[in-house]
């Protein structure tokens, strides 16, 4: 499920300069369609293994884990979310998930959750812009 509300948070963070990715286990059509009409930077698929997908966004962007902010529900995101300099969730996440974040939205995924962090990134600047 897509939110636009998440969508426009997407949108305002890509015109203010910061570089966007999506790193998800599935390989579906309507995946690879709104990746395609956000205009994501950096886009992988197909694996729970996430790891490979991220360390391509590291070799790619130049940029340190500690300078990426994640969003992650699964006990597969853990690896990535330990290692990012801000890591978040949705209050459904997978009790090992909350454990291992610095922030839990309000609202629930596909409902403004994605669109709450990035509110969150653009009202305190939790990173420099160019950086994912």
């Amino acid at each position: 499920m897509f939110s636009i509300r998440d969508g426009y948070g997407i949108v305002q963070l890509k015109e203010s300069g910061y570089k966007l990715g999506v790193i998800t286990g599935s390989k579906a059509k309507d995946i690879q369609e709104r990746v395609r009409v956000l205009g994501m930077d950096y886009f992988s698929e197909g694996s729970t293994n996430k790891t490979p997908g991220f360390e391509r966004i590291l070799n790619e962007s130049g940029l340190r884990p500690e300078e990426i902010a994640y969003m992650g529900d699964d006990d597969f995101d853990i690896p990535i979310l330990r290692e990012v300099g801000f890591a978040a969730t949705v209050p459904d996440a997978m009790d090992n998930v909350l454990e291992n974040v610095h922030y839990v939205s309000v609202r629930p995924g596909g409902n403004g959750a994605v669109r709450e962090v990035c509110e969150l990134i653009l009202k305190y600047g939790a990173f420099s812009k160019g950086q994912a």
